[in-house]
């Protein structure tokens, strides 16, 4: 009887950092066209039951629609459920093939979904909107570093003055 293999991988900007366990195989590849095709190599000779890749603000994208598009079973990870899960295992350090680990470990244990593949029109929505909350809270960042007010009100400081000077006897 085959063993059931989970392979867990850590999304960086620029890196993937892969375990597939119980085998405890590490590697690492880049996060791009050429890295996702040297994971598909590498993952395709494995009897992977399923992948699991962590949520990571987009950077995860690429590589699930590679693995999605080479036929293998996919699952994208919370990453608070992650957390909560290395937590509740007893695993506080954090770095890159740890983390790797624990999504495989995750995904051997705990039940979790497919992805599914997307239409391309509805990728490119998710990603604009991705990019609109990114520049959004941004904005709401540079706002409370430059100490500016959220917004203007006839209570603000600059119109308390003018509101009671105008104010009807």
């Amino acid at each position: 009887m085959a063993m059931l293999s989970f392979g867990g991988i850590d999304v960086s900007k620029d890196r993937l950092d892969i375990t597939v366990l119980p085998d405890e195989q590490c590697s690492s590849v880049s996060n791009d066209a050429a890295g996702w095709a040297e994971l598909v190599e590498q993952l395709r000779g494995s009897s992977i039951t399923a992948i699991g890749v962590e949520a990571s603000g987009g950077y995860e994208r690429g590589v699930v629609r590679a693995l999605l598009a080479a036929g293998m079973s996919v699952r994208q990870i919370n990453p608070f459920k992650l957390r909560q899960f290395a937590k509740a295992s007893g695993t506080l350090a954090k770095n890159d093939r740890l983390d790797a680990r624990m999504i495989a470990s995750f995904v051997a244990v705990m039940p979790t979904r497919p992805a599914q593949r997307q239409a391309p029109m509805i990728e490119q929505l998710a990603a604009m909107l991705t990019v609109r909350r990114q520049l959004s809270d941004h904005k709401v960042a540079t706002e409370k570093t430059a100490g500016r007010c959220d917004a203007a009100t006839p209570f603000s400081p600059p119109h308390r003055w003018a509101y009671r000077r105008h104010r009807p006897a």
